[in-house]
Order: C-alpha cells, then sequence, then structure tokens
C-alpha cells in the first residue's frame, strides 16, 4: 500500500517519471493500493492550471483510499513534530501530515521531497526515494 507525495504526481501526471516508476505506479493504482489525504490533494489542485486538469485529478483522485485526518491524529503527530524539532529538525507541518499517515497507517511513501529523507533519519518507516 503506497502513499504517493505531490512532488512525484506531478512528475507521474506531466510525463516525467521514468517508465519503470509509472508501470508500477499503474499497477498499483489497478490493484487499488493507493491512498491519500488532503494535504495532497489540495497541492495538486492549487497547482491545477485550469478547471480541466482540475476535473481530472479529482476524478481520479475519487478511486484512491481516502485518509481523513481528526482531532487525535494532530495531537499524534504533534508529538513527531515536537520530537524532531527538540532533534534539531524543522520538518513543515504539511509534510508532517503526509508522514504521519504513511506512518500510522503503514504504507510506503514514495516522494522526492528531501524533508522525509530528514525524518527517516531519525523515524524508521517506509520511504521510497526518488531521485
Amino acid at each position: 500500500m503506497y502513499l504517493i507525495d505531490t512532488s512525484v504526481w506531478i512528475d507521474f501526471f506531466n510525463g516525467k517519471l521514468s517508465d519503470s516508476l509509472k508501470n508500477q505506479i499503474i499497477g498499483y493504482i489497478e490493484n487499488d493500493e493507493i491512498y491519500y489525504n488532503g494535504i495532497i490533494l489540495s497541492e495538486l489542485l492549487i497547482g491545477t492550471k485550469n478547471i480541466k486538469e482540475r476535473n481530472f485529478i479529482q476524478n481520479n483522485f475519487d478511486g484512491f483510499i481516502y485518509l481523513p485526518f481528526d482531532l487525535d491524529d494532530f495531537k499524534r503527530l504533534s508529538n513527531y513534530g515536537n520530537n524532531f524539532l527538540r532533534k534539531g529538525i524543522t520538518i513543515p507541518l504539511t509534510d508532517l501530515l503526509i508522514f504521519y499517515h504513511t506512518v500510522d497507517n503503514k504504507l510506503t511513501l514514495i516522494t522526492k521531497d528531501k524533508h522525509f529523507k530528514l525524518i527517516r533519519e531519525t523515524e524508521k518507516f517506509d520511504l521510497w526515494f526518488v531521485g
């Protein structure tokens, strides 16, 4: 099961991923193995250029598994954020939210964002970094 970060989705939609990774993601989509949250969806929708792109993303993400946040989630993820700060690592809240869903749901995060490499230095989680 996979949580694909915004940076990878952008390259996926723009045809900038390797054929191998693109085909793997397509396989995950076909097998209903893709999760997402409101942060990833919002970041993608904010970057759309027109209503056609916006509708395309919304319609495609409707077929993925949505991960909501509740109050307890925010309390627990703030513990992670506080621990990172005490170790001298500042993580943007958006990335902290994505990290939390990855860990809480035992998913593999596919990303290009270097913040997750920093997190991985102190917290074990399944990270697939696309360099």
